[in-house]
């Protein structure tokens, strides 16, 4: 099973023409983080890491992320019990926005889950994050806890 690389669309702002009549379905708003694209998936008895556009290994990884989540132990949980899971988010590194909470940086924060080559709902994903203790960018009542929320 190769990961599929998503290209994610541009997002328009709520009230223009392309976005009419998005509030009359489901639609989930998260908050954009300034970090590095990051995806995590099980095969062959082992856990790979990939970016957007390629797959990472301990000779090219990208700002660290392979290194950090390639032997996690909760990815190794989390996969043993749900193999055919392919996980994407953000890795919170250094980039353009460094005013996060210092308890925000180097955590790689869920926004997608495919299960079977179906995209999961976040009620889906969420509750079995949580049980292997993996952050989504769903944490907790404040959507950007640990993050600081800045005024646009």
């Amino acid at each position: 099973m190769e990961y599929e690389k998503v290209k994610y669309m541009h997002v328009e702002r709520f009230g223009s023409d392309e976005v009419e009549g998005i509030e009359n379905c489901t639609s989930y708003v998260l908050p954009k983080i300034d970090g590095t694209n990051g995806v995590i998936w099980f095969e062959n008895g082992r856990i790979h890491c990939g970016s957007r556009k390629r797959e990472l290994s301990e000779e090219s990884d990208n700002a660290g992320f392979f290194k950090q989540f390639h032997d996690d132990e909760r990815f190794k949980s989390l996969f043993h019990d749900f193999p055919h899971l392919i996980i994407y988010g953000e890795f919170l590194v250094k980039n353009v926005i460094r005013d996060y909470e210092e308890t925000a940086w180097r955590k790689f924060y869920v926004f997608d889950v495919k299960s079977g080559g179906r995209w999961l709902t976040p009620n889906e994903y969420i509750p079995v994050l949580k049980e292997y203790k993996i952050d989504s960018n769903f944490a907790g009542k404040n959507p950007l806890h640990p993050l600081k929320v800045q005024a646009l």
